[in-house]
């Protein structure tokens, strides 16, 4: 990927391309060739590392599709046996599938009224529901495998959520047309919930490994990294919207000119 873009993309976009986009040609003028190399790299090029992570992304679902079907169906089965708890082993009884089902339609729920409250059209809130779902499922997929696979310092979390806006993007370009007002907070809302989940879940399905490994019993482990993931989400917000009416985060305003900067991924 190095060579890709630093050897032929960033060249060939500079030789050819770049009086197609004349703010970009006005911020390099005069610049040194590592700054022009940078500049063309973080606007243009680094996308390309984008499109790689989802097709890898799309491949390693395709790969994963055995196993995630058959994770379903078993779990499906074992809700339909619950009769029959005590023939699993203390290490292969996870947290019934029926459970699944309902947590998932009760953290559905105020996530479609808050895609409501944001975008204030139910076309498009329901949508961004359906989309949320059905990528979360995907890419959490992924993301899991490769952070229970190699570890969570491998969980290609900026990769899963750029993949997912641009999904996202390219559904509600279709649905809305590529000038609606609100296209662009519907995109970031999806992604931004699609990131969460793979952080979330690269590091549970780590914690998980590390369970089996030791003969930990799943359901237990699974309870609390529940309880976890519902805690911090209780109290990470009001903290960071502490913050951003504190000292404000991101582009620095009137209001904050001092702005703490925004996280982000190199």
């Amino acid at each position: 990927g190095s060579i890709l873009s630093w050897q032929f993309a960033i060249p060939i976009y500079h030789m050819f391309f770049l009086d197609s986009d004349p703010v970009l040609a006005a911020k390099i003028a005069g610049a040194s060739a590592a700054d022009v190399g940078g500049a063309i790299w973080s606007a243009k090029v680094r996308y390309l590392g984008v499109g790689t992570m989802l097709i890898g992304g799309v491949w390693t679902l395709f790969s994963l599709r055995k196993s995630l079907l058959s994770g379903v169906k078993s779990g499906l089965a074992a809700a339909r046996k619950s009769a029959a708890v005590g023939e699993v082993a203390e290490t292969d009884r996870d947290l019934p599938m029926k459970w699944m089902l309902v947590a998932l339609v009760g953290f559905v729920l105020p996530l479609l009224l808050l895609y409501q409250a944001i975008v204030g059209n139910w076309f498009v809130s329901v949508p961004m529901t359906i989309i949320m779902i059905v990528a979360g499922f995907l890419f959490v997929s992924v993301s899991a495998y490769l952070a229970g696979l190699i570890g969570s310092s491998n969980n290609p979390v900026s990769g899963i959520t750029i993949s997912t806006i641009l999904f996202a993007s390219a559904v509600l370009v279709l649905m809305l047309g590529r000038d609606s007002p609100i296209g662009a907070v519907a995109a970031i809302m999806i992604g931004a919930v699609v990131c969460c989940a793979a952080a979330v879940g690269g590091d549970n399905l780590q914690d998980l490994k590390a369970g089996y490994i030791v003969g930990a019993t799943p359901w237990k482990q699974q309870l609390m990294l529940g309880i976890g993931a519902f805690s911090c989400a209780l109290i990470m917000a009001p903290v960071l919207n502490l913050l951003a009416a504190a000292y404000g985060i991101g582009a620095p305003t009137p209001e904050h000119p001092n702005s703490l900067a925004a996280p982000h991924p190199h």
